[in-house]
C-alpha cells in the first residue's frame, strides 16, 4: 500500500467530508436552539459523525485524511466568520494524523478522532470563555440592529 493519497483517496476523502459535514451542520443546528444546546453542539454532533469520519479512516488508511478533514472544516468555520473554530479544526485533524500514525490501531484511531473532535469543540468554546464580555456584546449589537 502506498502512504501518498491518489485522485480516488481525494474524491473518497471529499464524499465522506461531505456527508459528515451535512450530519454534524444538521446535529448543531437542531442542538443550537437552545442555549444549553448551543454550547454542546459541537461535540454532540462530532459524535453523531463519527461513523462517517471512522468509516472514512478506515476506507482511505492514508496520513492527511484528518488534516484535509479539519481544512474543509475550518473553511467552513471560517465563512461564516469563526477564526478560532477554523484554527483549532485545523490544528485538531493535524494532531489527530499525528496520533493515528499508520492506521492500523483501532484505539488510536479513537484516541485521534476524540482528540480531533475536542479540538473542535474548544474553538468554539474558548472565545465565550476567554473573551466572554465583548462575545457576548457583540452578539447583542448584532440582534439589537436586526
Amino acid at each position: 500500500m502506498k502512504n501518498k493519497l491518489n485522485g480516488r483517496d481525494f474524491i473518497t476523502i471529499g464524499i465522506f467530508n461531505a456527508i459528515g459535514i451535512v450530519i454534524y451542520m444538521a446535529a448543531s443546528f437542531a442542538m443550537a436552539t437552545t442555549v444549553i444546546g448551543g454550547f454542546i453542539a459541537s461535540g454532540v454532533s462530532f459524535m453523531i459523525a463519527a461513523t462517517v469520519y471512522i468509516l472514512m479512516a478506515v476506507k482511505v488508511k492514508k496520513k492527511g485524511v484528518f488534516t484535509i478533514s479539519g481544512t474543509l472544516l475550518g473553511l467552513i468555520a471560517l465563512s461564516g466568520g469563526h477564526l478560532p473554530h477554523a484554527v483549532f479544526a485545523v490544528i485538531g485533524g493535524t494532531i489527530c494524523d499525528l496520533i493515528i500514525g499508520n492506521y492500523e490501531s483501532k484505539g488510536r484511531m479513537i484516541i485521534g478522532y476524540g482528540t480531533f473532535a475536542l479540538a473542535d469543540f474548544l474553538g468554539t468554546v474558548i472565545p465565550v470563555i476567554f473573551i466572554r464580555d465583548s462575545f457576548f456584546c457583540g452578539k447583542s449589537i448584532k440582534m439589537e440592529n436586526e
